[in-house]
């Protein structure tokens, strides 16, 4: 109710590449970082583009569940049943899994949904400490630094369905912030 009454600001998009740069200029820890974080992003998206998921839970649960659907016609459940997860977890990200599946005819695209994921958690890391009054540096090496984080290099170029979580999660909350004293 208070949001709704007093919403935080938005930040002026047009002056934001030039303030980046600044930024990146300025401190050469965020600019390492940042680099380090790119070469991150390409090597992400390259095992992401061309290597097929070949790990357990994506093969036998989040991609097999999707693949299912589309043969059905629609989200449901199955039976008979041979493997519990493929009702029993909730709908998450295999939502977006079957889109691609049926968009791409394959796999090939599916892990990139892990990769956008990953760069909007680090989106959503530097809103939100901008949200709270941190400096534009300040908010840049937590992005980055969130962004770099093992789980967030390991599970991008997959099919799991954490890093889709993650960054709803990391979203809802650098959106809600401001910088009031109870946030």
């Amino acid at each position: 109710a208070l949001h709704a009454r007093k919403p935080g600001a938005v930040p002026a998009l047009g002056s934001l590449p030039r303030e980046l740069l600044i930024a990146l200029r300025g401190d050469r820890l965020v600019a390492v970082l940042a680099s380090v974080v790119a070469v991150e992003l390409a090597y992400v998206l390259v095992v992401a583009l061309f290597t097929p998921p070949v790990d357990d839970d994506s093969l036998q649960y989040h991609l097999g569940r999707s693949a299912l659907w589309l043969q059905h016609g629609g989200v449901t459940t199955f039976d008979p049943l041979y493997d519990f997860r493929l009702n029993a977890f909730p709908i998450n990200g295999e939502l977006v899994y079957a889109f691609f599946l049926d968009l791409g005819g394959g796999d090939r695209f599916v892990a990139l949904t892990n990769v956008l994921a990953g760069v909007a958690t680090t989106g959503a890391v530097v809103v939100g400490a901008g949200r709270l009054g941190l400096t534009l540096r300040e908010a840049l090496f937590g992005g980055l630094i969130a962004a770099s984080y093992p789980i967030v290099a390991l599970q991008a170029p997959s099919t799991l369905t954490d890093l889709q979580v993650a960054a709803l999660v990391t979203s809802a909350v650098a959106l809600t912030l401001r910088p009031a004293r109870g946030d």
